[in-house]
């Protein structure tokens, strides 16, 4: 109980995931799946996510791409946002495109030889790369 008090969501995460419209959201997760789930369902967003997955039920870890072909997507539709190397490599190994914010958990420079297809300072420029998908 006590990661539910200690957990936050990124700057701006909340207001704009709460404007997406008519888009399958997901969350993928290497946090085993119980607090995953606990951390999604007691916040702001929980109706927001068509699925939310952490380690145990998918099996895998991410930059695993097998986790990507679970989802069920449109490859050529599909966008990939994280905040962390592991993020970047599970999208180019599932080769769709990727959306990494420039703070977190990420070493920037590592990031940065990666070249992510979206680079972001501010996470609601979300809004506008979903819009040219």
């Amino acid at each position: 109980v006590r990661f539910l008090e200690n957990t936050r969501f990124y700057p701006k995460v909340e207001e704009t995931i709460l404007q997406i419209k008519n888009v399958k959201l997901g969350v993928l997760s290497n946090k085993p799946d119980v607090f995953t789930k606990a951390l999604i369902e007691n916040s702001s967003l929980k109706n927001c996510f068509d699925f939310v997955y952490g380690t145990d039920v998918l099996g895998s870890l991410k930059p695993d791409p097998v986790l990507i072909k679970k989802c069920r997507g449109n490859a050529q539709k599909i966008l990939f946002v994280g905040d962390s190397l592991v993020d970047l490599e599970t999208a180019k190994n599932a080769k769709i495109s990727s959306c990494i914010v420039t703070y977190g958990l990420g070493n920037l420079v590592e990031i940065k030889k990666l070249k992510p297809d979206f680079l972001i300072d501010d996470f609601s420029e979300i809004l506008k790369i979903i819009e040219n998908l």
